[in-house]
């Protein structure tokens, strides 16, 4: 198990904010936290070298503690894991702390995780 530093960038007038976790190679490998809010709108999406059978979940907390991390949901409810670098996932819920979490891979597995955070800008309204 690795622990995935995040790099983290605000572009245009700091109403985004890219975070990419780069190198999640073997199960069990987890992303360093990063906070949600006050980020209204967030897509998340897998880029890289699948391999064989890999899954990414996807965690928020409102404590940050190592054991309080829960599976997110997309805007249809459903639990929130990838298999494919093809779609960007939309999450519904806004915890405190956000991290991807790779659990599972039968090898050959190379993958970064991007997290696109956005707010309004009331310079902009």
């Amino acid at each position: 198990m690795a622990t995935i530093q995040a790099s983290v960038v605000v572009k245009d007038d700091g109403a985004t904010k890219v975070v990419t976790w780069a190198g999640f190679t073997a199960a069990d490998d987890v992303g360093v936290p990063v906070e949600m809010s006050p980020w209204g709108d967030r897509c998340v999406q897998m880029t890289g070298t699948l391999g064989s059978g890999p899954q990414m979940m996807f965690e928020g907390s409102n404590s940050g503690g190592a054991s309080d991390y829960l599976q997110l949901k997309d805007v249809h409810g459903t639990a929130l894991s990838a298999v494919s670098t093809k779609v960007p996932l939309q999450i519904a819920e806004v915890p405190l702390y956000f991290r991807p979490r790779f659990v599972a891979s039968s090898g050959g597995a190379s993958i970064d995780v991007i997290l696109i955070l956005r707010r309004p800008n009331q310079s902009r309204q």
